[in-house]
């Protein structure tokens, strides 16, 4: 009994062992294996990394510096910078300092002036890199400064960025010094199909001998080839990991042209009381001296061999009488093709526009004006459908509705015609055109949507 009671050892004994700690290790330092320490250590690391993954986004959308408008680079220029054909293109105020405030914009189709100062710049929009897409001529005159782009081998543009300063490091350019064509100065979408020539205009705001700095780029595309590049006028490199240039042997030109010395009688631009008729007042029957009266009394001397609406290469309404037209005006069907239903708006409207062209060239006595209704003068309106129009002539508005308004005649079919308007659609052109009848309503109104060109 003595020899077992000896092998066991005493309950307090046992108990002391059962709690003993286990032996030292290297690996283990007596702490608890996750502290509030070492939690708040990996939080403060966990935030550094996504600062610095947050900072290598941020670098890697700022050094873009392909030519390429990024989705950012969109959004900035819609921000009220960018702007349609015939409108100003910067929002408020132009910091280049080289230009007015607000007289800056772009056209297409109209030719730039054509009296110069000086020697022009010439150059070529390179697609890609390598292959001439556009034929590009920077001039001034004493007033304004142009850039005309002419598209050539295929290639359109789709989009353009302009940036125009004095100094070219005011040009948005990355850390890298690549160009950031999403925040320069002037941006427009251009329309399609492809339209020559495209011209960038301004009022200049320095004097003669002032260089100047200009980064040209555009989107552009070859429909025979599905290609998509970016182009850049071929100048100086900007530096950078990118082939952008920057053009900067150009300074505003003198030696202007002499112009003949002002005369004492007054420009027939300065005459503003045209002549027009709506459709209504040349619709319906003579009463008194209504227009159905003058246009009864006038209408086989300035129209002997009648007058027709629609493309002449198609199909086309002709009117031989006055009676005929008075029958047909005013029309009030839904605007459409005259091949669908002839008694359409559009119609009345291209009819009462072609009697207005008609009559103000024919008869000295429909309006004071020397100068002519249909070339002289341009749509400059705020109307929200009617302004796509701006910066075009009456006769252009009315060739492009003969254009497009009888299928299955194209556009270019018609002579005048400019694919642009006939690509606006037959609401908007019903829009452009009423606007031009009702702007000098039977000859004593002037609702100053046109003015001269």
């Amino acid at each position: 009994m003595s020899n077992q009671y000896a092998r066991l050892p005493p309950p307090q004994q046992q108990q002391i062992i059962q709690v003993q700690p286990p032996p030292p290790s290297p690996y283990y330092d007596g702490t608890p294996v996750i502290g509030i320490g070492k939690i708040l250590k990996w939080l403060l690391l966990l935030a550094i990394f996504a600062l610095a993954l947050t900072a290598v986004i941020l670098i890697a959308i700022d050094d873009d510096d392909n030519g390429t408008t990024s989705m950012s680079s969109l959004s900035v220029s819609n921000n009220g910078r960018g702007s349609h054909f015939g409108a100003a293109s910067t929002a408020g105020s132009d910091a280049s300092g080289v230009f007015v405030n607000g007289t800056t914009m772009f056209s297409m189709g109209i030719p730039a002036p054509s009296r110069s100062c000086g020697r022009c710049f010439n150059t070529t929009m390179l697609a890609g890199q390598f292959y001439p897409s556009a034929n590009v001529q920077i001039c001034n005159n004493e007033t304004h400064l142009w850039i005309e782009i002419d598209p050539i081998n295929g290639w359109c543009p789709t989009a353009i960025h302009l940036d125009i300063r004095l100094n070219c490091s005011l040009i948005p350019a990355n850390k890298a010094g690549n160009p950031q064509v999403g925040q320069f100065l002037y941006y427009t979408t251009i329309p399609q199909p492809c339209y020559s020539p495209i011209v960038f205009i301004g009022q200049l705001n320095v004097p003669v001998g002032t260089p100047l700095c200009i980064a040209l780029h555009t989107d552009t595309f070859n429909a025979a080839q599905n290609n998509s590049q970016t182009s850049w006028a071929s100048c100086s490199p900007f530096g950078g990991a990118s082939w952008a240039t920057k053009c900067t042997t150009y300074s505003v030109q003198g030696n202007c042209p002499t112009t003949p010395p002002p005369t004492t009688t007054p420009p027939p631009q300065q005459c503003m009381a045209f002549r027009t008729q709506t459709q209504g007042g040349w619709g319906g029957s003579c009463n008194g001296n209504n227009p159905a009266c003058y246009l009864d009394t006038n209408f086989a001397t300035c129209f002997p061999n009648g007058i027709s609406i629609g493309c002449d290469a198609e199909y086309h309404l002709t009117f031989s009488n006055a009676l005929q037209i008075e029958m047909f005006l005013p029309a009030t069907g839904t605007p459409t093709d005259i091949s669908i239903n002839p008694n359409n708006v559009l119609a009345g409207q291209a009819l009462a526009l072609s009697l207005n062209i008609g009559f103000d060239v024919c008869d000295p006595n429909f309006s004071p004006c020397a100068a002519n209704l249909g070339s002289a003068l341009c749509i400059q309106t705020t109307n929200a459908t009617a302004s796509a129009c701006n910066g075009y002539t009456p006769q252009q508005i009315l060739d492009s509705i003969n254009g497009m308004i009888s299928s299955p005649c194209a556009c270019t079919e018609e002579p005048g015609a400019v694919p642009y308007l006939c690509n606006l659609g037959y609401s908007t052109l019903t829009a452009c055109a009423d606007l031009i009848n009702t702007n000098f309503d039977n000859g004593n109104t002037n609702l100053g949507n046109l003015v001269y060109c």
